[in-house]
């Protein structure tokens, strides 16, 4: 029998039913069985950052990232702790190591986002965005943040005069971001009509 297999299995019954002490020495256990496995790698740092010791998570995800380099959630999961301690560069290094062996991983081009916002990175933070949207259209916290972003884009715009592009950031969160947003409707249906007063006037 694969014992690495029957502690996994086990690990992931304790897991599912809180033990989670339980649950990391017996993926502990399958990994010291079988240590080229990336999988245990990556369970048993789970169950460290779990428990609260990011130092030996961290560890267990660069093993189970040696091990399987094609492993999207081991980078990420690098990304996370890095950014518990406030690395943010080495944090982004790691979510672009993640979607670039993982395309589809919501979460990592969602975090990335969030560290373009905060480098007022608008552009990229909503292509961000736009990609975790495009993978899981059910991410809160890509749809809360994209529909803020084109919104400062919005209001930036409207600032310089440009009532065009304006209206196409307010557009944007209205044809599936947000589509039953009143703030954005009536932002959007306010610069209309701004619009159509100053075609009127013959000033746009």
């Amino acid at each position: 029998p694969n014992f690495s297999e029957i502690y996994m299995s086990f690990a992931h019954v304790l897991r599912k039913f809180a033990d989670d002490k339980g649950a990391l020495a017996n993926y502990q256990r399958a990994f010291d069985i079988n240590s080229r496995s990336a999988d245990s790698a990556f369970m048993v740092g789970v169950m460290h950052a779990e428990l609260g010791d990011d130092e030996e998570a961290f560890r267990m995800y660069k093993v189970a990232s040696e091990l399987n380099e094609y492993d999207g959630d081991a980078w990420y999961r690098q990304g996370l702790v890095f950014g518990r301690r406030g690395d943010t560069f080495a944090e982004r290094k790691m979510y672009h190591k993640a979607v670039s062996v993982q395309p589809n991983h919501a979460d990592a081009w969602c975090n990335l986002g969030v560290l373009y916002g905060e480098a007022r990175d608008i552009v990229k933070e909503v292509e961000c965005y736009e990609m975790a949207l495009a993978i899981d259209p059910e991410n809160k916290e890509a749809r809360e943040n994209a529909k803020s972003a084109y919104y400062y884009l919005g209001i930036a715009a409207y600032q310089e005069g440009n009532h065009d592009k304006c209206l196409a950031y307010f557009q944007r969160i209205l044809n599936g971001i947000a589509p039953d947003d009143p703030t954005i409707m009536a932002a959007y249906n306010g610069v209309l009509e701004r619009k159509r007063k100053a075609e009127e006037a013959g000033d746009d």
